[in-house]
């Protein structure tokens, strides 16, 4: 061991990773992006000679839609784009489940007609999560347009075995507009602008209230209609002109809703025709044969697979788009067209056999008509949760995610989704393709897709931006067929993203980031504890960013001892609210006070920046004892993975400002040098600011940044918690901390969680995996008794 001073030490390091880090943010300046025109060459000739699009699209719209989620015609899409993705020699192809999903739903035979006062067919179709009617009905139509509640008791009574037409008349317009448009030079231009308006957006909150009442009163309307005994009920949809009608559901998925009646939309032309009749009194009589079916109660899936990357194949870059589509036609414009690019896509880099360091993974998501279920599902599990903020570790490994779902035009550029820092990038990576009308960069934050899903969770998620061609009129509608769609347009766009995922896949670094995101609105971590301080600053590191704290005041009136945590996630990320949370309860009905604090994170703020935070963190508790009615000589570091790391190595002071009567470490990095595996060596090399060599100076370095470069005799009492079947840092790093520090005569516990992985998290949904918290609050109530009266 070294006879330099911790201090002495760290100026040393923190002197040569800044200096490493100056020289390359000069670099930087001096580097463009880097793009192997070369390469690019190969995509687009694969892409515009010799595409596959247009047969991709053929099977997903003509032979297999419509894809209603968990309906026949989804499913086989998901067996056929399996057995193609098999076909071009992508790995670990499946389906991945999630859910629950509800009742699947779907039809088998529809026809409308207006039998008098003259016959002519109608078209339309059935609305889905609907009832089949009773074999073929013929009734009487009734006009009952029912705007709100209040409308009910107008018609009750008159309905009984009526076919009912329920929304007003919505006259159409004369189409003076082509349908079909491109995005002019101008609307590029404007794309490029940021808008920024005088008045605030609705809130997320009040943007979820208007569609909860818009529901509800929508429900109602079913209901009073099956109770009065409506034999169908007719919508004209929420948009369309003409004979184009769009329209998605009636009833919903979930078991637990009660059924709709029979319902139907019918075009606006022949709707308002209709209505108009009625309105003239002159009586109108209608048939109808919906037969629809509700499918087995179930999960849902996505469909996945993948092209291993080589060097950093445990790196991950994502392409995607939604399989499923409404009923209305065949789903080709939304989202087949997005489909296909991507199928297509993964063929031109799986045929060029391109050797990428990441990992190219795509998604066909499930369920983005119903709210984008399917991909949320996938980034909760795999992730992050958007609720709670809390990290998984592959939060960490996800370059970018590339999304297509604005139609069935070329790609004229990229959303930068409010990521500036990608501009330089992305420009870059479009100027190859700036004689294919691929040129602009949108500051703005593209919504309602499945590129949402990640950026919620603060990952690089992006959408490109699309001529709409025709869209707006076929989306959702009985037009979304196969001819509505432009060879040329999806073939420039295969190219595209293929050139994107190469990109991303063989980029140096990963994309960067923005700041991590609160939880969701509505995703309180600490519900349920009473005395929360939130944001409370505790620090201000010159070179960055204020440091911020959460306090929980002890629910006993006395100096009570206290509990900081400190929050995992790799050294680069992490909230501080909720990584730690199982643990938040038990401590505080303990009667303990506790604080869950930021810290720098690396590559930006290398160590020992975070273990300073750390120390920064236990003096601002310290000095604050009388505000937060804390026992300054009792305090203990708690933390989990990165945070077990800094808790063992700040543990260590001597400093009484710093030092602390006890530190628990969940499953830390002890020693960088040992037993280590391929993410935790990257996540110490990104640490302590080093290169991927190992040397004998890098080798050095690691060990000065570990925790067992600290053991001595007189440190307080730790704890170590592992579980024994972790994959990320190995359960010995804890046997061997222990065993160093009873060698040097310091007091060393270690709980083993047996069977469980690397998360804390991750055990709570085992029972066998929770009994460490009863533990762990005993050794501490035995640890601050001792401390109690005679100091830290």
């Amino acid at each position: 061991m070294s006879t330099d001073s911790i201090p002495g030490r760290r100026r040393l390091l923190a002197g040569a990773v800044i200096s490493t880090l100056l020289l390359l943010a000069a670099n930087a300046q001096t580097q463009p992006e880097s793009v192997d025109l070369s390469v690019i060459h190969r995509i687009r000739d694969e892409a515009l000679n010799h595409s596959q699009v247009m047969e991709h699209l053929f099977y997903l719209s003509d032979v297999n839609g419509p894809r209603v989620t968990n309906s026949p015609g989804f499913d086989a899409a998901a067996d056929w784009a399996i057995k193609r993705f098999e076909e071009y020699g992508l790995s670990d192809v499946h389906k991945e489940k999630w859910g629950p999903f509800g009742r699947g739903w779907t039809f088998d035979r529809f026809s409308a007609h207006l039998i008098a006062p003259q016959y002519a067919p109608l078209v339309g179709f059935p609305l889905a999560w609907s009832p089949s009617t009773n074999g073929l009905v013929r009734a009487k139509a009734v006009y009952a347009p029912l705007a709100t509640a209040a409308d009910f008791d107008k018609y009750k009574g008159k309905l009984r075995g009526a076919i009912v037409l329920m929304d007003p008349l919505r006259p159409s317009s004369l189409e003076w507009k082509p349908r079909a448009t491109r995005l002019t030079d101008a609307e590029l231009e404007e794309q490029t602008k940021l808008s920024i308006s005088s008045t605030p957006p609705a809130s997320p909150a009040e943007f979820r209230r208007q569609r909860r009442e818009a529901t509800e009163l929508r429900k109602k309307k079913y209901a009073f209609l099956k109770a009065e005994g409506a034999a169908v009920v007719v919508v004209t949809g929420y948009r369309g002109e003409g004979l184009t009608l769009m329209a998605q559901a009636a009833g919903s998925r979930l078991d637990k809703e009660p059924t709709t009646p029979p319902a139907i939309a019918l075009a606006p032309d022949h709707y308002n025709r209709i209505v108009r009749l009625l309105e003239h009194k002159i009586p109108v009589d209608l048939e109808v044969n919906s037969q629809t079916r509700f499918l087995a109660n179930g999960d849902s899936y996505n469909v996945l697979g993948e092209i291993p990357g080589t060097t950093k194949k445990d790196e991950l870059v994502m392409i995607g788009a939604h399989l499923d589509s409404w009923q209305g036609a065949t789903g080709a414009t939304d989202n087949g067209a997005g489909c296909a690019v991507m199928i297509e896509a993964m063929r031109i880099l799986r045929k060029l056999n391109l050797p990428m360091a990441r990992t190219v993974r795509v998604a066909l998501w499930g369920a983005e008509e119903l709210g984008l279920f399917g991909s949320e599902a996938y980034v909760k599990q795999h992730f992050a949760d958007p609720d709670t903020m809390v990290l998984k570790p592959e939060h960490a490994k996800l370059s970018a995610y590339f999304n297509l779902d604005y139609g069935p035009g070329r790609i004229r550029g990229i959303y930068l989704q409010s990521n500036d820092m990608a501009r330089p990038i992305f420009e870059a990576w479009l100027k190859p393709f700036h004689d294919l009308d691929a040129t602009t960069l949108a500051p703005r934050n593209a919504t309602s897709t499945d590129h949402i899903s990640f950026d919620t969770v603060g990952l690089p998620g992006f959408q490109f931006i699309q001529d709409s061609l025709e869209y707006g009129v076929t989306h959702h509608s009985n037009l979304d067929s196969y001819d509505h769609l432009m060879r040329g347009d999806l073939m420039q766009a295969a190219a595209i993203v293929a050139a994107f995922a190469y990109q991303a896949a063989t980029r140096g670094e990963m994309l960067p980031r923005k700041p991590l995101p609160p939880p969701r609105e509505g995703g309180n971590p600490y519900a349920g504890i009473p005395g929360m301080k939130l944001n409370v600053k505790y620090s201000h590191p010159n070179e960055a960013p204020p440091l911020h704290l959460d306090a929980c005041l002890s629910k006993n009136p006395a100096p009570a001892p206290a509990v900081i945590f400190v929050h995992g996630g790799g050294f680069v990320g992490g909230p501080r609210q909720t990584l730690l949370k199982p643990l938040y309860q038990p401590v505080h009905d303990a009667g303990f006070a506790w604080f869950t604090i930021d810290y720098r994170v690396a590559p930006a703020h290398p160590f020992p920046a975070a273990v300073n935070d750390v120390e920064a963190a236990v003096r601002f508790v310290r000095q604050h004892a009388i505000e937060y009615r804390v026992d300054s000589n009792r305090i203990a570091l708690v933390g989990d993975s990165a945070g077990g790391h800094l808790v063992a190595y700040a543990g260590a002071s001597r400093d009484y400002a710093t030092r602390v009567s006890a530190v628990v470490s969940l499953y830390g990095p002890h020693d960088f040098t040992r037993n280590s595996t391929a993410r935790l060596s990257q996540a110490a090399h990104t640490f302590i600011g080093l290169g991927s060599g190992g040397s004998a100076d890098a080798r050095r370095r690691l060990y000065q940044a570990s925790p067992v470069s600290q053991v001595r005799s007189g440190m307080p009492p730790y704890l170590l918690i592992h579980g024994t079947a972790d994959q990320v840092v190995p359960f010995a790093q804890s046997e061997e901390m222990c065993a160093r520090m009873r060698e040097a005569g310091s007091s060393c516990e270690l709980i083993a969680v047996p069977g469980a992985g690397h998360g804390l998290l991750n055990w709570e949904g085992h029972p066998g995996q929770t009994a460490y918290k009863s533990g762990m609050v005993e050794w501490l109530r035995m640890v601050f008794s001792r401390a109690n009266g005679r100091g830290a």
